[in-house]
């Protein structure tokens, strides 16, 4: 069981969006990544774009163009 198993879809984009805060002690782009497929996986739509736009940057993932596609395209 992941730490993010019990956490709403709410709960899981607010954490993703504060591990996206530069200025943040919180900031891990990579925690970030994690919380938005697991709430795209629970059926949110903007977390799936969300995700997309990690892949797309660069941010919290490797870079991949066709992978940022494919999720905006879902």
């Amino acid at each position: 069981m992941s730490e993010f198993d019990a956490m709403s879809i709410k709960q899981l984009m607010d954490a993703a969006e504060e591990c996206l805060e530069e200025n943040s002690d919180a900031y891990n782009p990579v925690k970030a990544a994690d919380l938005f497929e697991r709430a795209a996986g629970l059926g949110s739509m903007t977390s799936l774009e969300k995700l997309g736009d990690c892949y797309f940057y660069g941010r919290g993932r490797d870079e991949d163009d066709k992978t940022a596609l494919e999720a905006y395209a879902k």
